[in-house]
């Protein structure tokens, strides 16, 4: 496997240079954090979900010239649009960091002296009234448990991802889904998604680039805004999980089948940061479309295949069987839809990429 061109940017964000220039694999969307090490990985049997414990303590890339040149030379629309999102980011973050500490602190600290004189103050989630990452996770963990709960006996697909704020960013410090999806997409058992999920957390596998493109422009605006720390737009995700958008995403196995999936998208701000960014829990939902999950949609395109399949071998031990005249809807379906686009497993990157890293 040859080196990979990655940048470590503020917000946990990684961006993989040769998966965004490289277009001649349609395939090659399965991306995770390269960077980032895993403390531990649990899996709760009763409620068939895992939950990954990160290490946040790692270096990050402060000068996104680099990866900026590189994005601009592509000249396409896709990366351009991407550059201008990381040239924003980078407008943001330096103008908070030539920020006068010094006189942030003094005005922050005539603020709370004024506060801790006036018996009527409410405290509030911020670090001025003792709140912490660890009270945050404390808050999270009860949406989590509800999630998983939802999961159990009725085979739908939740997962999350805890944020720890930073004075400059927030950084992955733990993740969790159900493990429905890594079973029925990648065909992994529960010690494969373990050893899995330490090589590779957060892991990805969407089937077009571009969706790769809208994920990492999502993420970038999203730490724009909790950057700025406008308390006027976050305050409404303070009081629980607040819808932010709903959309479809493609999602690829490793036979080379490609489910269409419904999301919803939810963030909870946990804190309310004065000094630095909020904690922050996001959630994603996948719901069924036409009453069938992505697991039944996923199991009906496997078994449509293995029919078809044995349709085309008996018609070749059928005597009247002629390649000219057995052209009936079956037949067509088969080499039209199936053979081209789903039999090529070993030209699948998603089942290359995962192989590499059991």
């Amino acid at each position: 496997m040859h080196n990979r061109i990655s940048f470590q940017i503020y917000g946990d964000i990684t961006i993989n240079i040769d998966q965004l220039l490289n277009r001649l694999n349609t395939n090659q969307n399965i991306f995770c954090n390269e960077f980032i090490q895993v403390n531990s990985v649990q899996i709760n049997k009763q409620y068939d979900w895992f939950d990954i414990n990160i290490d946040t303590d790692f270096q990050v890339r402060h000068d996104l010239s680099a990866p900026l040149q590189i994005l601009k030379n592509s000249q396409r629309k896709d990366l351009l649009n991407l550059a201008n999102a990381l040239e924003e980011y980078q407008k943001v973050l330096n103008e908070k960091m030539k920020q006068s500490s010094a006189k942030y602190e003094l005005k922050q600290l005539t603020q709370d002296q004024i506060q801790s004189q006036d018996p009527e103050v409410k405290l509030t989630c911020d670090e001025q009234n003792g709140w912490n990452f660890q009270k945050s996770a404390e808050k999270a963990q009860k949406i989590i448990n509800n999630l998983q709960e939802n999961c159990k006996n009725n085979n739908n697909f939740y997962s999350f991802v805890l944020f720890k704020g930073n004075k400059y960013d927030q950084s992955i410090s733990k993740v969790g889904s159900s493990t429905s999806i890594l079973k029925n997409f990648l065909c992994l058992n529960e010690n494969q998604i373990s050893y899995l999920n330490f090589r590779m957390p957060s892991v990805y596998f969407l089937r077009y680039q571009n969706q790769q493109n809208e994920y990492l422009i999502h993420r970038i605006q999203n730490q724009i805004k909790f950057l700025r720390n406008d308390k006027s737009e976050l305050d409404q995700y303070r009081q629980g999980p607040k819808l932010v958008f709903e959309r479809f995403i493609d999602h690829q196995s490793v036979d080379n089948l490609c489910v269409r999936i419904y999301t919803q998208h939810y963030l909870y701000v946990l804190s309310n940061y004065k000094n630095k960014v909020d904690d922050v829990l996001q959630i994603c939902n996948y719901l069924p479309i036409r009453d069938q999950t992505a697991s039944q949609v996923l199991s009906g395109i496997r078994n449509l295949k293995k029919y078809l399949s044995k349709e085309e071998e008996e018609s070749k031990l059928n005597p009247f069987h002629n390649g000219h005249l057995y052209s009936d809807i079956i037949y067509e379906a088969q080499s039209e839809l199936f053979r081209d686009k789903f039999y090529s497993i070993i030209d699948n990157d998603v089942y290359h990429s995962i192989s590499e890293n059991l």
